[in-house]
């Protein structure tokens, strides 16, 4: 009933007809044309887009996607009215009329504002509001473009994939031999399919790091080496499903990849096996968490912070700012000092020696007085004094204390020394130079 009603004849013109399904077409589109300017115009609307911290510029970009879908639909009406169903070109038995290319373009507008949703109203809103105070404002914003555009990507693939769906333009790309006589055809909708689980597997990874565990580590107060950890790890379980599936899109037999893989890694573990040495380090790494994103090590003589941990290599880097990267073996094999993996508190030592007959209760009090003058110095735990030994030309003493300066330590001992030398030279103390007693003896002639 309601279907003869909208193909009922409204008006004629000529060799071209108009029906009431048409029409009302057209009139809708005109009306939320209005509307949509209206919206847009509205003092509601444009709280809402404040509050949600949208700014004017992507305000603007939605109307225009909402204006250019009206347009690809009203184009494809007119098509429609007006019979206009030119052909433009073929290829491979498939014509491409204008029917075609208005679908494709109300499809890829539907894409573009899908997107634009999912960007502003969901990620956006999610990092604006996850965090009072975000830790960092820039890696914050790197995250959050990164997701955007991950999000962004796998809307313009379903789309591409959905037009090429609907308008049976799924070519073969090319063949793919397996082995023997069996071959698999490769089409466009395969490729994309593989590109679009792998996009998913990093959405996913984002999802369960950034909204899942991100609640979990907050509740718990996890540290940022557990976190790097776990997160590491749960990416590359996800990384190796995707991979599998991304392949199978492909037609590839799974059984034969196993079979050809389990051959080829006897020849390359032999060939590569301080790289597989390096790789497996790097799961310990993850699993014991000896080392940690954050700790400070002393290793090769210099103190340097770790900035991450890879499944082959560590990057570290010292006071310098130079990034060094290293082998993961060396850091699970080797002896390496980590200053704060359990205690933050690191303690370091000045040794200094001063002249026999000195007033050593004096010289203690001035240590430690040298010590509480210099800011960079911990006042927990308290700086101590060690009376080492009565050395060959001076009393030796070592003064211990505790700072958080890991990497700055080297300037923190020297401002202590000035300091030490100032106290002792105001307080008649001296330091002596190493000292010799030179005895000639002299021989007699025996002539």
């Amino acid at each position: 009933m309601v279907e003869n009603v909208l193909n009922k004849e409204l008006l004629s013109l000529g060799a071209w007809e108009i029906t009431f399904g048409q029409a009302i077409a057209i009139l809708l589109i005109i009306i939320l044309a209005g509307v949509i300017s209206m919206v847009f115009s509205n003092k509601y609307s444009n709280n809402f887009f404040e509050r949600n911290g949208i700014s004017v510029k992507s305000k603007q970009k939605l109307k225009r996607y909402l204006i250019y879908l009206l347009a690809s639909i009203f184009f494809y009406v007119i098509i429609q009215i007006f019979d206009l169903e030119y052909d433009l070109f073929h290829t491979r038995g498939i014509v491409f009329n204008m029917s075609l290319i208005a679908k494709a373009l109300i499809i890829l507008q539907i894409a573009r504002i899908a997107d634009w949703i999912i960007s502003n109203l969901f990620i956006q809103r999610f990092y604006s509001k996850r965090d009072s105070v975000p830790e960092s404002h820039a890696r914050t914003f790197n995250t959050e473009d990164k997701a955007s555009k991950v999000v962004q990507l796998i809307v313009y693939i379903l789309a591409i994939m959905t037009i090429i769906s609907n308008l049976n333009i799924d070519f073969s790309l090319f063949k793919l031999k397996l082995g023997g006589e069996e071959t698999v055809n490769v089409h466009i909708n395969n490729v994309l399919t593989a590109i679009l689980v792998l996009l998913i597997a990093r959405l996913i990874v984002w999802l369960l790091t950034n909204v899942v565990m991100y609640a979990l580590y907050k509740q718990n107060d996890v540290d940022e080496g557990s976190k790097y950890a776990i997160n590491q790890i749960l990416k590359y379980v996800i990384y190796v499903f995707a991979i599998l599936i991304a392949l199978r899109s492909l037609g590839i037999d799974m059984t034969i990849i196993m079979g050809g893989a389990a051959a080829l890694l006897v020849g390359i573990g032999l060939g590569l096996q301080q790289t597989f040495n390096d790789f497996f380090s790097g799961l310990v790494l993850l699993f014991e968490r000896t080392v940690s994103i954050g700790d400070i090590l002393y290793i090769d003589g210099k103190a340097a912070t770790v900035k991450k941990i890879g499944l082959r290599s560590s990057i570290i880097e010292p006071a310098d700012s130079q990034s060094i990267i290293v082998p993961n073996s060396k850091l699970v094999n080797n002896s390496v000092q980590n200053w704060t993996h359990f205690d933050p508190n690191v303690r370091f030592s000045v040794q200094v020696g001063v002249a026999y007959g000195s007033d050593t209760v004096l010289v203690r009090d001035l240590l430690l007085k040298a010590a509480h003058n210099c800011k960079r110095i911990n006042r927990y735990p308290k700086p101590f004094i060690r009376f080492q030994e009565f050395g060959d030309s001076s009393l030796n003493f070592e003064l211990f204390f505790y700072s958080n300066e890991y990497l700055a330590n080297e300037d923190v001992k020297s401002d202590l020394r000035f300091e030490i030398d100032r106290l002792f030279r105001e307080n008649k103390i001296t330091i002596p130079f190493p000292q010799r007693d030179v005895w000639i003896r002299e021989q007699k002639n025996m002539s």
